[in-house]
């Protein structure tokens, strides 16, 4: 037997639920965000999810796009004005506390 199932890229949320309905171990339903605003992406959000049954939701790389979101846009501010000051920046002591650069 296996101890979790992972669903990943189903056409519709009628086939996640038909996958879900036919295995009775946990199950974590796994998505990417390809195009962020992209209307013909179908995502579900965390509630959609446990309706649908599953134990898990995973985003598996949308921490990751944010933060690349987030280095381009310091990055065009710094290049345009010589240093970042619109761009949202986390406080040097919680980046060392992330980090544990203590």
């Amino acid at each position: 037997g296996c101890d979790i199932v992972y669903a990943e890229n189903l056409q519709s949320a009628k086939e996640y639920q038909q996958l879900r309905e036919r295995i009775a171990v946990p199950m974590i339903l796994a998505q990417v965000q390809i195009d962020p605003g992209e209307t013909s992406q179908q995502l579900y959000s965390l509630q959609d999810v446990a309706d649908m049954g599953y134990n898990f939701a995973l985003f598996g790389v949308t921490g990751l796009q944010a933060a690349v979101a987030a280095m381009q846009g310091a990055a065009k501010e710094m290049m345009s004005t010589g240093v970042v000051e619109k761009q949202p920046l986390a406080p040097f002591a919680r980046v060392k506390e992330v980090v544990d650069f203590d």
